[in-house]
């Protein structure tokens, strides 16, 4: 078979070919939205019913009465870290111990509100303990970001469709030979 008849029998997309294509990709789109939400769910409840345990000595944090909250370190590092508990904080110069008076914490978020400390130092030692979701909830959360990752790419694929139906118009109506509407 000759390139020659290949080219002349080739007919190209046409704007028909587009509803099936975009309501393929909305599809498409709105499975992986399913998905992600499902996944979230999944992790958050491994996390909740699941909980491993970590625990942190001696964490540094700057205090300051101007900016009076920070976020301990734990849920930077651990999947849906929940359940923060303070067992000791220290005068970071002094090693006082600093009452659980002056701060408050917020055991789902691991926020703690500085709220009538005037101890010298700048510096709390803070050691806690905390619940997270462990390698199941990380896996899932993995999993979640690549997904996440791929979203992007439906624009790509779309201005690539287009581009193929645009390019299959004109190929079909000033292309050489015959034309055929």
């Amino acid at each position: 078979m000759e390139i020659k008849s290949l080219l002349k029998d080739r007919k190209g997309m046409g704007i028909g070919d587009m509803y099936p294509v975009i309501l393929t990709i909305v599809i498409v789109a709105l499975l992986i939205a399913i998905a992600l939400m499902i996944l979230e769910d999944f992790g958050t409840n491994v996390a909740e019913s699941n909980p491993e345990s970590g625990s942190q000595t001696n964490e540094s944090h700057a205090r300051s009465m101007t900016i009076p909250t920070f976020t301990l370190n734990a849920e930077s590092t651990n999947c849906s870290a929940h359940g923060y508990a303070i067992s000791n904080v220290f005068n970071g110069t002094t090693a006082v111990i600093i009452s659980s008076g002056n701060y408050s914490l917020d055991t789902d978020t691991g926020v703690v509100t500085n709220t009538t400390s005037t101890t010298g130092s700048d510096t709390w030692l803070m050691s806690y303990t905390w619940k997270y979701g462990g390698a199941s909830c990380v896996a899932t959360r993995d999993v979640i970001d690549d997904i996440a990752d791929f979203v992007p790419w439906i624009g790509v694929i779309l201005l690539i469709i287009a581009a193929a139906i645009v390019l299959g118009i004109l190929i079909r109506n000033l292309g050489g030979g015959s034309s055929r509407v």
